[in-house]
């Protein structure tokens, strides 16, 4: 069983790496996207609007083709997990033993 947990363990850290660079483009694309949101609200004239609306859909299409991030997170969520259950005396998902 440790020995399975250990593939998974391996598995994991290899989808983190090779999703690293699209975790940090779809976080940098949803920081983007928020600041496109909030410059669309505060501007007042029709055309800034229309700006910032175009920029925000080409910051949106920049950000769903990083989708496959969600990948990387949850394998990092998974990592975390079990880092927390090995750490804890009373483990509350995957047990190491």
């Amino acid at each position: 069983m440790k020995f399975l947990l250990f593939l998974g363990i391996i598995v994991a850290v290899i989808l983190v790496l090779s999703n690293l660079g699209p975790m940090i483009l779809f976080a940098v694309g949803a920081w983007l996207l928020y600041v496109s949101y909030k410059q669309f609200v505060k501007a007042e004239s029709t055309a800034a609007k229309v700006i910032w609306a175009v920029i925000g859909v080409i910051v949106l299409s920049l950000t769903l083709a990083n989708v496959t991030a969600i990948i990387g997170v949850l394998a990092l969520y998974f990592l975390y997990v079990l880092y927390r259950s090995y750490k804890s005396e009373n483990p509350k998902g995957a047990k190491l033993t």
